[in-house]
């Protein structure tokens, strides 16, 4: 689980965004930055539940 509390926002941002092909300024570093913090720090909980095996990631409609 990630710890949002020692998650380095910025330092992972810093390091994959090469590889995804972005080149950004340390500006917009930053700004992304601080938006995944936040993302991690409001999913951290969800990532505490257990979910079963067999559970369907979203209801299944059928015409």
């Amino acid at each position: 689980m990630i710890d949002p509390d020692r998650f380095d926002a910025l330092a992972f941002v810093t390091a994959t965004s090469p590889a995804m092909g972005l080149h950004l300024s340390p500006e917009r570093l930053a700004t992304l930055a601080e938006a995944l913090s936040l993302v991690v720090r409001v999913g951290a909980p969800a990532l505490t539940m257990a979910v079963p095996d067999d559970a369907e990631p979203a209801p299944v409609f059928v015409a």
